[in-house]
This record gives structure tokens, C-alpha cells and sequence, in this order.
């Protein structure tokens, strides 16, 4: 008999083992399957890549096209609606009122524009990002969402693919804790340890479902795919008091110099 099989991922190749039994229960021996999976890889990046594009795509279209076409039509109006004032004309109000209900939907355009092209490496950095998201969602949802950074986490030199991908992932886990989980309150962390870059995205939600299937739609599958292209690993779990914590960590470059430095200043 054999025993439930493990797996883990290594360079290029994911290993599969099993304990075998004898009748006793006593270990008789392991199976282990190494699989290749350099070509899954492959295919994940370009399924990341493709997504960022396209969000890049609707994120300045919604920016260039339908942005400035609704501040053309917001400042017609509010002209006319100054104009009829003048007049002290009863349709001014009316007027007025669409002008408002206007600049409401450019000022709703503009948030989703910024949040499918954050242009990070443009605007601060990933904490920056990412702080600048946690601020929104009182606005946007009526969510307290609280964002906290390690000192070292600003010594960490990201490139903008990786950069976007944990904005993506950060901004992902916060969504689902709003729409699905249905928390008050999210706690934002970036932390460095032991070589690695960590994002932990907590709520205190109804908690992530245990049967798997019923997660479809939250866009895990796509946290994974993004989190696999950075060579990272990927955590869901429920939290000790409830609710769900989302844990992305990937190796990152920068960190051991800075702590060296900072070893020798002592």
C-alpha cells in the first residue's frame, strides 16, 4: 500500500513522491516521479504576459479614449449649467446635477484606468503601489485596509515584471476579500526574510472555502500563474481568528548585501 504522495517543484521539474508500505505499516520503500514541466512554465509566462498586456491595453484606453472624452462632455455640461444659472433658468439645477453625476464617473474611470496600468516603476516603487491601493479601498468599498512595510523591503531592487506581478497579486487578494470573503478590515504586509520577499494580504472575511472547486472565479489560478513565473510560492490559508490570509514569497536580490552593510556599520 502507499501513502498519500507529496509534491514540490524544482528547476524545471516537479517531484512527485510516495511512501510505500508493507502490511505492518512499516516504510518498504518510496516511489518518486520527477515530472518535466519546463514547458508548462513556459506556457504560464506567456499566459502572464498576455494578461498584463491586455490589462495594460484597457488601462490606457480607458486613460486616453474614454477618459478625455468624458472630461470633454463634463465641462460642456457644467458650462451650460453655469450659463442657465445666469439665467436663473429652472433647468440649471438638472444641469448642475449631470455635471456632477459626470465628474463622479470620470473620477471612477480614472480609478479603474490606474488600477489596471499602475505603472509602479513610474510612481515610487511596489510599496508605494501598493499603499497607494490600500488608501483606495476605504473610498472604493468601504473597507478599512491597513498597509505595513519592513525597512528593508525599500533595499530590494525589483524589475517592473515582478514589480506588477505582486501589485497584481496584492490587488487580486484584496478584491476577493471585499467581493467573496466579505471583510471589514485587510492588513497589507511586505517583509524580507532569509533572501525573500514576502506579501501577506490578511482579512477578517467569512474565510476561504474549504472544498477547492468553489474557489473558482477568484482569481487564484491566476495569483498561481504569476507566482510560479516569479519562481515564488504561493499560500491560502484561513487565519487562526478567521478569515483568509493570501502569502506570496519570492526570491529577491539585494537583501544580504543591505544586511551585510548593515552588520559591518555596526
Amino acid at each position: 500500500m502507499s501513502s498519500r504522495p507529496s509534491s514540490r517543484e524544482l528547476q524545471g521539474f516537479q517531484q512527485s513522491t510516495a511512501r510505500l508500505s508493507d502490511a505492518r505499516g512499516q516504510c518498504a520503500g518510496l516511489i518518486v516521479v520527477l515530472a518535466d514541466i519546463s514547458e508548462r512554465k513556459r506556457h504560464e509566462a506567456q499566459l502572464v504576459e498576455v494578461m498584463e498586456t491586455e490589462q495594460l491595453r484597457l488601462g490606457r484606453d480607458l486613460h486616453d479614449s474614454l477618459g478625455q472624452q468624458l472630461t470633454g462632455v463634463q465641462l460642456t455640461v457644467a458650462a451650460i449649467a453655469r450659463r442657465l444659472a445666469e439665467k436663473s433658468l429652472p433647468e440649471a439645477a438638472h444641469a448642475a446635477n449631470a455635471a456632477t453625476l459626470l465628474e463622479a464617473a470620470l473620477r471612477e474611470t480614472r480609478h479603474l484606468s490606474h488600477g489596471l496600468c499602475p505603472a509602479i516603476h513610474l510612481s515610487g516603487g511596489l510599496f508605494k503601489a501598493v499603499q497607494r491601493l490600500a488608501e483606495s479601498m476605504p473610498r472604493t468599498h468601504g473597507v478599512e485596509c491597513l498597509c505595513q512595510c519592513d525597512t528593508e523591503v525599500q533595499e530590494v531592487r525589483l524589475d517592473d515584471r515582478t514589480s506588477t506581478g505582486l501589485y497584481r497579486i496584492a490587488q487580486e487578494a484584496m478584491n476577493n476579500a471585499v467581493r467573496h470573503a466579505k471583510a471589514k478590515t485587510i492588513v497589507v504586509r511586505l517583509g524580507v526574510c532569509d533572501g525573500r520577499l514576502t506579501l501577506a494580504v490578511q482579512d477578517d472575511g467569512v474565510g476561504i472555502p474549504e472544498d477547492r472547486e468553489r474557489t473558482q472565479g477568484m482569481g487564484i489560478s491566476g495569483m498561481e500563474h504569476r507566482t510560479r513565473g516569479m519562481g515564488g510560492e504561493l499560500e491560502i490559508r484561513r487565519g487562526p481568528q478567521g478569515g483568509t490570509i493570501v502569502t506570496c514569497s519570492i526570491p529577491c536580490r539585494g537583501t544580504q548585501e543591505a544586511q551585510g552593510e548593515r552588520r559591518a556599520r555596526a
